[in-house]
């Protein structure tokens, strides 16, 4: 299980970026972080009051945005310390801290490390073409994402992740793919890779900008049949890394692992029931006991949920592990399009455990598997 805190700040919104946050001028850091406090509070009482379980503890805490990297160590620090102190966190959690490389800074960091409140770091890095990254309205170079690894290993720090977007306006195959071999170069664990999406709410898509989807997936392939060559493995549809540094916290949400959500929009899931918060920035800093509602779903969702995360992943989806969860067989419809999977080169079947799991073209096309397997399930 783990907690996700959302910080919804940010000096500028990227083009393409539709998530809920606020600009730095717009953001109180004192009225957010007691709002913060009292969000963690109420699920401490609902913990203690025994309305949620948390079954076998927290062993991730993932600090995400937004840019968190705006926002004072000394309030990350004292809120980490009262999550570990309020909530059952396992005796060695893994905290990760979303960064932008033009706002990371040494001192920050070191504050963090040295009160044990992070260490992974999750690095925005998107790509290393200053004029493709201008043009996308981030605000760091080549040089400062660079930069942003260096300080990290300077203190210590190894545990780094860097997140790579293809399909970015003026990317082209070649650039993306000198891209993706930097990162490899600065030798870090983890990496990342996502086609751009312009979602509504984004300037782009305000804008009607459209990106090439056949090109950003094709440049998108190149990646995961590329990075597993050099040593990375792929342990989820999009996310790579070297042995032993999975992403813990990520990894909660893909094997359908409940979740405490923490800040404005922020979504969690305890005892199969889903929660949000209110995506009111304002709202969310009222003194209010209604910040947070459940959402209702049909059991029926929840399983297809279950069946789609499972399918991210390199372990697949385990028919026992299922029965196990919901105390009722796959529904045949859902094994049948499995089935149909497997014959179109989609997904394999393990032979040690039966389990499905999606192959590297199944990757590419996975939401024909999805959109075969949710029509079995209406």
């Amino acid at each position: 299980m783990g907690v996700y805190v959302h910080l919804p700040v940010c000096r500028r919104k990227c083009h393409y970026c539709s998530f809920v946050s606020r600009p730095l001028a717009g953001f109180d850091q004192p009225a957010y972080f007691r709002a913060l406090a009292r969000d963690l509070a109420a699920w401490q009482a609902a913990v203690a009051g025994g309305t949620a379980a948390l079954a076998g503890g927290l062993n991730s805490i993932y600090w995400g945005g937004g840019t968190p990297s705006l926002v004072s160590a000394g309030a990350i620090v004292g809120l980490t310390g009262r999550i570990r102190r309020d909530l059952p966190v396992s005796p060695e959690p893994e905290i990760t801290v979303e960064v932008n490389p033009e706002s990371l800074t040494a001192d920050w960091l070191g504050r963090l490390l040295d009160a044990e409140a992070v260490n992974r770091l999750s690095i925005g890095v998107q790509c290393f073409d200053d004029r493709v990254l201008a043009r996308a309205g981030r605000l760091h170079d080549r040089r400062q994402a660079v930069a942003a690894v260096m300080i990290a290993r300077r203190l210590g720090l190894m545990n780094i992740s860097i997140d790579l977007l293809a399909g970015l306006p003026g990317q082209t195959p070649a650039g993306w793919q000198d891209d993706v071999r930097r990162a490899v170069d600065l030798g870090v664990p983890h990496i990342s890779v996502y086609c751009l999406k312009i979602d509504p709410g984004s300037r782009w898509y305000g804008q009607g900008v459209t990106g090439d989807e056949d090109q950003a997936a094709g440049m998108w392939q190149w990646a995961c049949d590329w990075l597993p060559q050099q040593g990375f493995e792929r342990y989820e549809m999009s996310s790579f890394a070297w042995p032993g540094h999975r992403s813990r916290h990520n990894l909660n949400y893909w094997r359908f692992g409940e979740y405490l959500g923490l800040g404005v929009a922020a979504c969690s899931f305890v005892g199969g029931v889903r929660y949000e918060n209110t995506a009111d920035y304002e709202a969310y800093l009222l003194p209010s006991p209604d910040r947070r509602q459940a959402v209702e779903c049909r059991p029926e969702d929840l399983q297809f949920e279950f069946i789609f995360l499972r399918l991210r992943t390199g372990e697949g989806l385990d028919r026992n592990e299922y029965r196990q969860y919901w105390r009722q067989p796959l529904p045949p419809g859902v094994e049948a399009a499995l089935e149909w999977a497997v014959e179109q080169g989609l997904a394999g079947v393990g032979q040690a455990d039966g389990s499905w799991r999606l192959t590297g073209k199944g990757f590419m096309f996975s939401n024909q598997v999805f959109s075969r397997i949710l029509r079995q399930m209406e």
